[in-house]
C-alpha cells in the first residue's frame, strides 16, 4: 500500500531520510510534556471528542494533522528546509501550552509509523493512547456508506449546511457494499491491536456508545489521564462551550435498512461479532 502521508510530505518538496525520524528532541524543544493520540476507525465519535477537548485552553487542540488531504491545504504555502522543520510547524498548530494531542485512523498509523519512530519520540512523556471505536460495526459501516452516498462527512449544528434529500435513499443496502465496509473496518481494529501489542500499548478504550450515553464522564476521563488532577474545578465552567455537534441524516430510513441487513446476514453477523468480543475485549 503507497504511504499517502509520506507522498502528501514529499509533494511540499520535503526530503524523507531513509530511516525513521525521531521526533523527541523536537517535542523537548517546544516544551511539550503530555501528549495523547486518538486512533480511531472513523465513524465512531472522534469529531465529537476532539471538539469537546478543544474546549479547554490547555488540553490540546486534537485534530487529524498527519491527513494526505490536510497536509497540502495547510502547509503548501510554506517553504521547509527539513522534515523536522515541517514537523515541528504541525506540532505548533496543534499545541496548547505543554500539551499535543491529535487524531489518527489505522491506515494514516500504519503510515506515520513509516516515516516517524514512534516508540522513541513519545515513550519518554507516556504517552496516552485513546482507542475509539463503535460497538455497533453495523450502524458503523452504514454510517460510512451514508456519508459516501451524500458525499457529506458531517453537518455541524449552526452551520447552515444541508443535505440533498434526494442523495439519501431509501434506507436498503447492498450487502456486498456494506460487508465491504464492515470488513474495512475490522481489518483497522485488527491492525490497531496488532500495533499496540508490538509497541507495549495499553490504550484507553472507549467506544462511541460511550460518548452518547455520558461525554461528560469520558471527557473528565481523558482530562484525568492527561495529567489534569482537579477535573472538576477546571471542566465545570467549559462544559458544552464550543462543542461541535453533527446532526444525524435519515435516521429512520437507515434503522429499517439496518433491520433488514441484520436480519439477512444474522449467522455471519454472529460469528464476526464473537471473535470481535474474543480479540477485542468489547
Amino acid at each position: 500500500m503507497e504511504n499517502l502521508v509520506g507522498k502528501a510530505i514529499s509533494n511540499l518538496g520535503i526530503s524523507l531520510p531513509d530511516g525513521l525520524i525521531d521526533i523527541s528532541d523536537i517535542l523537548a524543544r517546544l516544551h511539550i510534556k503530555k501528549v495523547y493520540i486518538i486512533s480511531m476507525t472513523g465513524r465512531c465519535g472522534s469529531t465529537w471528542l476532539a471538539s469537546e477537548l478543544a474546549c479547554f485552553g490547555n488540553a490540546g487542540r486534537p485534530s487529524e494533522y498527519f491527513s494526505e488531504q490536510r497536509i497540502p491545504h495547510e502547509h503548501k504555502d510554506i517553504d521547509f528546509s527539513s522534515v523536522e522543520e515541517f514537523l515541528e510547524s504541525l506540532i505548533q498548530k496543534g499545541r496548547t501550552g505543554e500539551t499535543f494531542g491529535f487524531k489518527i485512523d489505522a491506515n494514516r498509523l500504519r503510515w506515520l509509523s513509516e516515516i516517524i519512530d514512534i516508540k522513541a519520540s513519545f515513550s519518554s512523556l507516556e504517552p496516552v493512547w485513546i482507542d475509539m471505536r463503535r460497538r455497533n460495526i453495523v450502524k458503523q459501516g452504514i454510517s460510512f456508506l451514508r456519508a459516501k452516498q451524500t458525499g457529506v462527512w458531517h453537518v455541524f449544528q449552526g452551520s447552515g449546511r444541508s443535505v440533498d434529500a434526494s442523495k439519501i435513499q431509501n434506507g436498503a443496502f447492498e450487502d456486498n457494499a456494506l460487508w465491504s465496509e464492515i470488513n474495512r473496518i475490522r481489518d483497522a481494529e485488527e491492525w490497531l491491536d496488532s500495533f499496540y501489542r508490538s509497541n507495549d500499548i495499553r490504550p484507553m478504550r472507549i467506544v462511541y456508545e460511550d460518548m452518547v450515553d455520558s461525554s461528560a464522564i469520558i471527557i473528565r476521563r481523558i482530562l484525568f489521564r492527561i495529567g489534569w488532577n482537579d477535573v472538576h474545578g477546571k471542566i465545570e465552567d467549559k462544559e458544552g462551550e464550543g462543542v461541535i455537534k453533527t446532526i444525524k441524516i435519515g435516521d429512520d430510513n437507515y434503522l429499517a435498512g439496518e433491520l433488514e441487513f441484520v436480519s439477512r446476514n444474522i449467522a455471519a453477523i454472529e460469528r464476526l461479532l464473537s471473535e470481535r468480543d474474543i480479540h477485542d475485549g468489547y
